[in-house]
């Protein structure tokens, strides 16, 4: 289930039958996934009015591309380490992964604050953003990254998606899980 109780409209105009300017949860679904819909009300605030148009979807649709491709780059680095290497390496943290660390650590209370303010979750995902943003300078900027701080940061990000409702409780992996299109309707 997922809630939203601010108001919709549709081209500035308040979604109603009377005005025949409604479309139902599932003509939506046909256009867009249940991930892309519930990430446009998370990236609205939910006592605000939310404007659903191409516009609005679009972003949906970047921001979930942007992570996934955040995720996947983790899941890459993760595969390309090898059965040779785990994990759990201790390797010694220069500066960038100090200040990524650092950035991670407030990330996490900017979160926890949003979330605390009134359900804030469109500064949450902006704080997500900015952490995904961080992540992937250090990624490129940094030879070789420290993979165990990324998947860390990834297995955060996953873990706060799951509290949102963009990814299920199965999912025990980093990122979105594969489904099919009938399976990411629900």
């Amino acid at each position: 289930y997922f809630l939203h109780s601010g108001h919709l409209t549709i081209a500035g105009c308040k979604m109603s039958k009377s005005l025949k300017n409604f479309i139902t949860i599932q003509d939506a679904l046909k256009k867009h996934t249940a991930r892309q819909l519930r990430l446009a009300f998370l990236l609205h605030s939910w006592k605000d009015t939310l404007d659903y148009s191409d516009n609005t979807m679009e972003m949906a649709v970047q921001y979930e591309k942007f992570l996934n491709e955040f995720f996947l780059n983790v899941k890459c680095r993760i595969r390309s380490l090898g059965s040779g290497t785990t994990l759990k390496t201790f390797s010694k943290w220069n500066d960038a992964e100090l200040e990524l660390n650092k950035k991670f650590c407030a990330a996490k209370d900017a979160v926890h604050a949003a979330l605390c303010d009134n359900v804030d979750t469109r500064t949450a995902l902006d704080v997500i953003r900015d952490l995904v943003g961080y992540s992937n300078v250090y990624t490129k900027e940094t030879n070789p990254p420290n993979t165990l701080l990324l998947r860390d940061i990834a297995v955060y990000i996953t873990k706060m998606f799951i509290v949102f409702g963009a990814i299920g409780n199965s999912n025990d992996g980093i990122g979105f899980p594969i489904e099919s299109d009938s399976a990411n309707v629900n």
